[in-house]
C-alpha cells in the first residue's frame, strides 16, 4: 500500500510539473516584441522581407528598452544584408548602449560587428576597425566560426589600405578560426577571398597557392560553384603571369563546373582576356562578344574594359578611348544599379509581404492552438496510463512475490545439488588428468635425453665427414698445384707461366663443389647465364688465389682479369657497389 501511495504522489507531482511548464512557456514565449520576431523569422532566408517587415513598424509604438534595442539592432543588420547605404549612426548607438550593459557576450559581439559594418559604410574606418576588434574579444571563445566571419569581413575592409601585411593577416586569422570550426565551406570563402585580395596586389603566387587551396577543399566537398571561382580565378592569374597554357588548362576545368549563365559569361571574359595577352584578335572579341550578353553595369563594365584593352593593344586607339568612356561610365553606374535594384525588389514584394505577415500570423496562431491541445490529450492519456499500469502492477506485484519467494527457495536448494554433483565431477576429472600429465613428463624427459645424445652423434659424424673431405681436398694434385703457385714468388711465377688446362680446371671446380657444398653447382643454377669461364675463375676465387696469380693461371693480363671480375659482379650477379666477390663467394661457400 505504502508503494501505492509513493505512486500516486508521482503522478500529481509530474502533473504538476508539466502544467508549470506549459504556463511558463505559453507566458514567456517571444522575448521580444512579436513583430520584431516575425521579422527576424525572415532575416536569413529573405533579408529584403525582413526589411519591409521592419519598415512598416512605427518605432514609437516599441516601448520596452529591450525591444527598442532588439529593433535598432535587427534593422542595422537588414541594412546591411541588403546593401543600403547608411546615414547616421543613431540607430545602431541605441543598440550599443543598451546591450554592452548586459552579459550577453555572443549579442554584445553581434552588436559591435553590425557597429562596425555601419562606420565601414560610413566611411569611418578608424570606428569600423575598433568595433571589429571589441567584436573579436566579446565574441565567445568557442565560437570559432562567428570569429572567422568577423575577421574576413574585417580583412575585406582592410584590403583596400597599405601595407597590405594587416589585411593578410586577418584572412590567415579568419581561415585558422574557420578551421577550429571546422568549416569547410568557411575555409573555402576565405581561401577565394584571399586569393582574390593577392591577385589584386599582383602578388600571383600567393593568389595562386590560396585557390590550390580552395579547389581541394570543394573537391572534397563536391561544392560545384566555388570550384568554378577557383579554377576561373587560377586561369586569371595564370594569365597575369603570362603562362597562357596553364591559364587555358584551367579555363577549361572552369567549363566544366558552370551551373549558371553568369558563370559562363565571366568565364567568356577571362577566356577573351587569354587571347588578348596571346594577340589572337579574332578569338579575344568572339569571347569578349559572348560575355556582352547582360544586363549588369558590373558585368558591362568589365566588357567594355576588354575592349578597351583589345582595341588599345591592336593600335586602334580610337575604338580603345571610346570603350574605354563608356567602361568609366559603367563602372561609376554600379552603386546606383544595385539601389535601384533594391528599391524595385521592395516596391515588388511590398504585396507579396503583407499577404505573408497575415498568412504567418495564421498560421502561428492556429499552430500554437494545436499545440496546446495536443499538449493536453498527451497529458490527460500519460495520467490515465500511469494510472492504469500503477494498478495492475500494485496486484501482480503482491501475488509475484509470494510465489518468486517459494521459487526462489527450491531453485536454491537445486542448484546447490547441482553444484555439488558439478565439483564431485569436476575433482575426478583433476585426478586423472594429473596422474596423465606425471606419464607424460616422464616419457618427455626420456625423449629429450635420447634427443640430446643423437645430435652430438650427428654432430661428431659431421664433423668427421667435413676433416675427410678437407684432406681428400688437400690431396688432390690440382690442387696442391694452386696452392704451391700461390706460395712462390712473383719473379718465379713469371718466369715458369703454370697455366692451367681444361682437364684441370674441371677437377678443380669438382672438388671445390666436394669441399664446399657444391657452390660451383648452385651459382650455375642460380645465374645460368655464367659462362664455363666465370665458373673456372669462381673456383680460383674460392680458392682465394690473388689476381696477379690467378691471371697467370689462366693465361691472361690482369687487366683483362680486371674487367672480366667487373662484368661478372656487376652484369651477371647483380652485386652492388660496395660487395666483393671474394665475400659473395665465402657466403655462398658458408652456405
Amino acid at each position: 500500500m505504502n508503494k501505492t501511495h509513493h505512486m500516486k504522489k508521482l503522478v500529481y507531482i509530474i502533473v504538476f510539473i508539466f502544467v508549470l511548464l506549459s504556463v511558463s512557456c505559453h507566458k514567456n514565449k517571444g522575448m521580444y516584441d512579436k513583430r520584431l520576431e516575425l521579422a527576424y523569422g525572415f532575416m536569413s532566408s529573405s533579408s529584403d522581407t525582413a526589411l519591409v517587415l521592419l519598415r512598416e513598424i512605427d518605432p514609437k509604438t516599441i516601448k520596452k528598452a529591450e525591444d527598442k534595442a532588439y529593433y535598432a539592432l535587427i534593422y542595422t543588420q537588414a541594412m546591411c544584408m541588403n546593401n543600403i547605404q547608411m546615414k547616421n549612426d543613431s540607430l545602431i548607438k541605441l543598440a550599443i548602449n543598451f546591450y554592452s550593459k548586459g552579459n550577453d557576450s555572443a549579442l554584445i559581439a553581434k552588436t559591435y560587428y553590425y557597429a562596425a559594418q555601419v562606420y565601414e559604410r560610413m566611411g569611418n574606418r578608424k570606428e569600423a576597425i575598433t568595433y571589429y576588434n571589441k567584436a573579436i574579444i566579446k565574441t565567445p571563445h568557442n565560437k570559432y566560426k562567428y570569429k572567422s566571419f568577423i575577421y574576413l569581413s574585417w580583412a575585406f575592409m582592410m584590403s583596400q589600405d597599405k601595407p597590405y601585411v594587416i589585411a593578410q593577416d586577418l584572412y590567415n586569422k579568419s581561415y585558422e578560426n574557420a578551421q577550429l570550426a571546422k568549416d569547410t565551406l568557411g575555409m573555402i570563402d576565405v581561401s577565394i577571398q584571399k586569393g582574390w585580395f593577392n591577385l589584386l596586389n599582383k602578388r600571383y603566387d600567393d593568389a595562386i597557392n590560396c585557390y590550390y587551396e580552395s579547389i581541394n577543399l570543394a573537391s572534397r566537398k563536391h561544392s560545384i560553384t566555388p570550384l568554378f571561382q577557383s579554377y576561373n580565378r587560377l586561369a586569371e592569374c595564370f594569365t597575369k603571369k603570362g603562362e597562357h597554357d596553364k591559364a587555358l588548362y584551367y579555363a577549361e576545368m572552369a567549363r566544366k563546373n558552370i551551373l549558371t549563365n553568369t558563370n559562363e559569361r565571366y568565364l567568356n571574359a577571362t577566356l577573351g582576356l587569354i587571347y588578348i595577352n596571346l594577340e589572337q584578335w579574332d578569338k579575344a572579341e568572339y569571347y569578349i562578344e559572348k560575355s556582352a550578353d547582360t544586363t549588369s553595369y558590373l558585368e558591362k563594365s568589365i566588357y567594355y574594359e576588354q575592349l578597351m584593352m583589345l582595341y588599345n593593344k591592336k593600335g586602334d586607339f580610337k575604338k580603345a578611348n571610346t570603350y574605354g568612356q563608356r567602361y568609366v561610365l559603367y563602372k561609376d553606374s554600379l552603386c546606383t544599379e544595385r539601389e535601384n535594384t533594391n528599391a524595385v525588389k521592395f516596391q515588388k514584394q511590398y504585396e507579396k509581404t503583407q499577404v505573408e505577415i497575415e498568412n504567418t500570423n495564421l498560421k502561428i496562431q492556429k499552430r500554437e492552438l494545436q499545440i496546446l491541445c495536443m499538449f493536453i490529450i498527451f497529458i490527460a492519456f500519460v495520467i490515465g496510463m500511469i494510472t492504469y499500469i500503477i494498478n495492475i502492477k500494485n496486484k501482480k506485484i503482491i501475488k509475484d512475490s509470494i510465489m518468486a519467494k517459494n521459487e526462489t527457495r527450491v531453485n536454491a536448494i537445486n542448484h546447490l545439488q547441482e553444484k555439488i554433483i558439478e565439483l564431485q565431477e569436476i575433482r575426478s576429472q583433476l585426478q586423472e588428468k594429473e596422474e596423465c600429465l606425471k606419464q607424460s613428463n616422464k616419457h618427455h624427459i626420456e625423449l629429450r635425453e635420447e634427443l640430446s645424445l643423437k645430435e652430438k652423434e650427428l654432430q661428431e659424424t659431421s664433423r668427421q665427414k667435413q676433416e675427410l673431405k678437407q684432406r681428400i681436398f688437400d690431396m688432390n694434385e690440382v690442387v696442391k698445384k694452386i696452392r704451391d703457385f700461390k706460395k712462390q714468388k712473383k719473379a718465379d711465377v713469371i718466369e715458369k707461366r703454370c697455366m692451367l688446362d681444361e682437364e684441370e680446371l674441371s677437377t678443380l671446380s669438382q672438388m671445390i663443389n666436394f669441399c664446399y657444398n657444391d657452390v660451383i653447382i648452385r651459382l650455375s643454377e642460380q645465374y645460368p647465364e655464367l659462362s664455363k669461364d666465370d665458373l673456372n675463375l669462381c673456383s680460383l676465387l674460392c680458392l682465394e688465389v690473388p689476381n696477379s696469380k690467378i691471371a697467370l693461371l689462366l693465361n691472361i693480363s690482369e687487366d683483362a682479369l680486371k674487367q672480366r671480375k667487373s662484368r661478372l659482379k656487376r652484369n651477371k650477379l647483380g652485386l652492388k657497389e660496395n660487395e666483393t666477390l671474394e665475400s659473395f663467394l665465402s657466403l655462398m661457400k658458408l652456405n
